[in-house]
């Protein structure tokens, strides 16, 4: 019943007002050309100016050589040799630390996890470090460096934005103990389904938020945890990555379900949206990340409502087991696309 009210309620909605959506095919703007990577999700920096990707399908996490068109990919860290690692364990966001190292959220292994993985220890076995445990279905993950505080989306209809104090962390990665979720620590503000997050302009801490009848861009007060409104998307919107470009004074939102990209100033007006097609189909952008002026976009899955709801919303996946969540829920796509700043900006 629940789920029927998402879309009845929906339709009687007020729709956010649309900017006009240009259409870019990106066919000639693919990245790995060379190589395929499966469910690409999110990015981050390595060393040697290398891209960094995590894919979903894999549980790997891949390096790619920054010239454009590179045979060059390398596994950097490898998941599925964790203990009790599960085929359907899937690693998402990912993030660089002040010092270029690595933090990456997983939803599943052990009811949701952070690890960290020092930049200098890539390509090595026992390179992946888990510092905490137990943090539900944890999606994104943002570091905002002059409080020291790590954040993270917990994906759920009553999900939650999670703090964690960045030395603790440091702390148990050289002691090789794991901390425990505590709500009373690490609990920050609740947002439904909240997916992409960000540090913004206002020094207020920005995420996506999916409702029964909208979709929003929300802001939290990381001191108080008081969360406001900031943008209203509209009903049939599954935003996913967003990214604050201190350059440019503006943000970045992808819309997974619509396969779309669109810049937004700090009026909370879209400044400019484009649809992203390969040739009659759309992609399906999910993180974005800026290096050297070229904006990075992950193509990470054919969107199916029904069995995304099947298995976001439902307990489909305790009556149907592992082999339906891995064989029905996504048909993950392979690839990064790159976008021109002007493009956008």
């Amino acid at each position: 019943m629940k789920l029927l009210l998402v879309f009845l309620m929906g339709l009687s909605s007020a729709l956010a007002q649309e900017a006009t959506v240009e259409k870019l095919d990106v066919r000639a703007r693919k990245y790995n050309r060379n190589f395929n990577i499966s469910g690409p999700e999110s990015m981050a920096q390595g060393i040697y100016r290398k891209i960094l990707v995590t894919s979903v399908a894999d549980g790997k996490i891949y390096s790619m050589d920054s010239r454009v068109g590179s045979k060059k990919i390398l596994v950097f860290a490898d998941f599925t040799k964790l203990k009790n690692w599960k085929k359907t364990d899937r690693i998402v966001g990912m993030i660089n630390d002040p010092d270029g190292n690595i933090f990456v959220v997983s939803p599943d292994y052990d009811n949701g996890s952070i690890f960290f993985i020092d930049k200098e220890n890539g390509y090595q076995d026992n390179n992946i470090i888990q510092v905490v445990k137990n943090a539900g279905r944890l999606n994104d993950i943002h570091i905002d460096k002059d409080s020291g505080m790590l954040f993270t989306t917990r994906q759920e209809q009553s999900g939650e934005v999670q703090k964690y104090n960045l030395q603790s962390l440091y702390y148990r990665s050289m002691e090789r103990t794991i901390h425990t979720y505590s709500e009373s620590v690490n609990h920050l503000a609740e947002v439904s389904m909240p997916n992409g997050i960000t540090m913004g302009h206002a020094g207020k801490l920005m995420v996506t938020a999916s409702e029964l009848t909208s979709s929003y861009i929300k802001e939290i007060d990381t001191a108080t945890g008081n969360v406001q409104e900031f943008k209203e998307l509209g009903f049939n919107k599954w935003p996913d990555g967003l990214l604050y470009s201190e350059k440019h004074n503006q943000y970045l939102l992808t819309d997974n379900l619509n396969g779309t990209i669109e810049s937004i100033n700090t009026d909370g007006e879209t400044v400019k949206k484009i649809e992203l097609n390969v040739g009659e189909e759309n992609i399906s952008p999910a993180n974005i990340y800026i290096q050297d002026d070229y904006i990075y976009i992950a193509d990470l899955w054919y969107p199916s409502m029904t069995n995304l709801l099947k298995y976001e919303f439902s307990d489909a996946l305790k009556v149907f087991g592992d082999k339906f969540k891995k064989e029905n829920i996504h048909t993950y796509h392979h690839n990064i696309y790159v976008l021109f700043e002007e493009d956008l900006f």
